[in-house]
């Protein structure tokens, strides 16, 4: 019995080593990779406000416009000749300034050519002093302008003038600083003309002006020169209330431009009826043939 089982043990161990022995493997096979790098998740857990995105603005554009500008340093006007500016600037322009910069100085007239061609006349007919320090008048067109001249004569003290335009125009500009340019602060009072280009010739040597209760109050009387020279003698201001006032030996000549302020009585609190404007108090001779304005304030 030992012998058989000895006998099956040695079979089964034989047919194993076998099979073993005569067994092959194969293996085969094929990798494709691509790598690629990957952030890490590292989540918070922590809560933040709600994540705005930002808006796109545009630039920010500065614009050059409502502005007085010199146009030319302050200058002397010549004798029997205009005195021409040519501009160098782009800018469109809507008014033209004249400002005293010292002395006196008359301007008669102003001519603006324009760089299309055109051109503007402005008679002016003023003295530009410490008492009446600028002058300033509106374009017929905003366009650009040329060149200007300005007629006009100077007195003895060399009067000088600067002058200013107004730009209106509206253009992309970078940020320039600009000196501060003094503008004296000039009270304009607002007046009442009675009447304009007064002449005494082909009269008796007096100017009747009538005025009237529905005119207001006032407390000013001004005669200024419109053209040529007239001689003032003396004024009659007769009042509502029956008053009258006689500025007597004023004995004024006014050439173009140049005025008197007569002050009148009750202080701007009377109202007027006539005024009466005397060339020559006795009546006779001949009298001035230049042509003044009346204006009350």
């Amino acid at each position: 019995m030992s012998k058989i089982k000895a006998l099956i043990t040695a079979l089964v161990l034989g047919t194993s080593s076998i099979a073993m022995a005569d067994t092959s493997v194969t293996f085969s096979g094929r990798a494709d990779a691509q790598w690629r790098t990957v952030p890490p998740d590292i989540r918070d857990h922590r809560t933040y406000p709600a994540y705005e995105a930002p808006v796109s603005q545009a630039p920010v554009t500065t614009f050059a416009r409502g502005t007085w500008i010199s146009l030319a340093e302050p200058m002397n006007l010549g004798r029997g000749r205009g005195s021409m500016i040519e501009l160098d600037t782009r800018a469109r322009l809507n008014q033209i300034r004249l400002q005293s910069a010292s002395g006196a100085a008359f301007i008669g007239t102003v001519t603006v050519q324009y760089v299309n061609g055109a051109s503007q006349v402005v008679t002016v007919n003023q003295w530009i002093d410490s008492q009446n320090p600028m002058t300033q008048f509106a374009l017929n067109r905003t366009a650009q302008v040329d060149t200007i001249m300005i007629h006009g004569s100077r007195n003895r003290r060399s009067g000088r003038i600067q002058v200013f335009g107004y730009a209106s125009s509206t253009r992309s500009t970078p940020p320039i600083y600009h000196p501060p340019v003094y503008q004296p602060i000039v009270y304009q009072p607002v007046g009442t003309v009675l009447a304009t280009n007064m002449s005494f010739v082909n009269t008796d040597g007096r100017k009747f002006l009538a005025v009237g209760a529905e005119k207001g109050a006032f407390s000013t009387l001004r005669l200024q020169g419109n053209s040529g020279s007239v001689f003032i003698e003396q004024v009659l201001v007769e009042f509502t209330n029956g008053q009258s006032q006689l500025m007597s030996n004023i004995a004024r000549t006014l050439l173009m431009g140049q005025s008197v302020d007569l002050k009148l009585d009750g202080a701007g609190r009377n109202g007027i009826k006539r005024i009466v404007v005397y060339n020559n108090d006795n009546g006779v001779g001949s009298y001035s043939a230049g042509e003044f304005t009346a204006t009350l304030f």
